[in-house]
């Protein structure tokens, strides 16, 4: 619902017009047709906010029976009153294909409407349509560009978006330091992505001193908010003592928690350190179950581990045929090591 006719338009009709505010609460509240009932006597009065939630209405079909048809009519009826939501919702339409023909061009004439209404939402869409190349050439000076007033206007997902941009250089020089700012302001806001990058900053050290206490500090907050990577790259400093001590058991722990969200590297190293009895308990069974979760979702590393398996017969038959399947896989993405045992076993 990134795209619902938003509450926060018509600020000045959110403590006066009593009927919105208490079809809003139960809108929150899942009933949906009493919301209907209160919105459509605002909507009578003229409150655009009312008209553009009947709209959601329609689209959802909540409370009524669903109908893409009266979605548009509300969305334009509420669009006419310059009502930002209402127009960025036609936009999202017709970028869709809801009711309408698909239409990039029409889509990009309705946000450009709502970014003149000064909707930071309409902004982040505008500079998806510039980098995307949909309705307009391609054009990343413009899509930065776009990126900065969202940003500027407290869309979280415009900060995190401007940081890459800084960070490689695309549509703006190439500045780490205003990367790690950005980023920082949608960690900040509680963004999972943004904090793993502001983490891998200061693991790093680019764009800010090297610290690895702060680096683990955001690593752990995206970590927690279930953020894959973040617990991999955890996992990763704490099993290497990358400037902290070395602390298995917490490795394992924030490798298991990857694992759980099929991260394929961290399958992997869970794989390897059962493999190797190093922090848990040799066991080829478990490493042969790692090691396959990570190989089906094409993990290099894990496909030559599971050769290995199946060569050695370690936790698995000895298979010298599905040895060979796993080598070339791993191979043919370029895993050196898997490439030199082939040719050994083919001499």
């Amino acid at each position: 619902n990134q795209w619902m006719a938003t509450k926060s338009e018509d600020v000045r009709w959110k403590e006066t017009d009593m009927d919105y505010v208490a079809g809003e609460k139960a809108y929150d509240a899942g009933d949906y047709t009493k919301a209907y009932s209160l919105f459509t006597k605002s909507a009578r009065n003229g409150i655009p906010s009312s008209i553009a939630r009947i709209g959601d209405l329609y689209r959802m079909g909540h409370g009524v029976e669903q109908s893409y048809t009266r979605a548009l009519q509300y969305y334009r009826d509420a669009a006419r009153l310059h009502h930002a939501g209402a127009q960025l919702s036609i936009a999202m339409m017709y970028e869709l294909g809801l009711g309408v023909e698909q239409n990039y061009g029409e889509a990009l004439t309705w946000i450009r409407a709502a970014t003149d209404e000064g909707l930071g939402l309409a902004y982040l869409h505008l500079a998806r349509y510039y980098l995307e190349g949909l309705g307009t050439e391609r054009n990343l000076i413009e899509a930065a560009a776009c990126y900065q007033k969202a940003a500027e206007k407290g869309e979280v997902e415009a900060q995190f978006k401007l940081g890459v941009m800084y960070e490689v250089g695309q549509g703006v020089p190439q500045e780490y330091t205003k990367a790690v700012v950005y980023y920082r302001s949608a960690a900040e806001s509680g963004l999972p992505e943004a904090q793993h990058y502001v983490g891998l900053a200061y693991s790093k050290g680019v764009g800010v001193e090297q610290d690895v206490a702060e680096a683990i500090k955001w690593l752990r907050m995206a970590a927690e908010a279930g953020y894959s990577d973040s617990c991999t790259k955890l996992a990763t400093i704490y099993h290497s003592g990358d400037g902290v001590e070395q602390d298995l058991e917490e490795a394992i722990k924030w490798y298991r928690q990857a694992a759980e969200l099929n991260d394929p590297a961290a399958q992997c190293a869970l794989g390897e350190l059962y493999f190797a009895g190093k922090g848990l308990p040799q066991d080829f069974s478990e490493a042969q179950k790692y090691f396959q979760l990570a190989a089906d979702a094409g993990f290099a590393n894990a496909q030559f581990n599971l050769g290995v398996l199946y060569l050695q017969g370690k936790g698995v038959s000895q298979d010298r045929e599905e040895a060979l399947k796993w080598f070339h896989l791993a191979a043919d993405q370029g895993y050196a090591k898997a490439s030199q045992v082939l040719e050994m076993l083919n001499k």
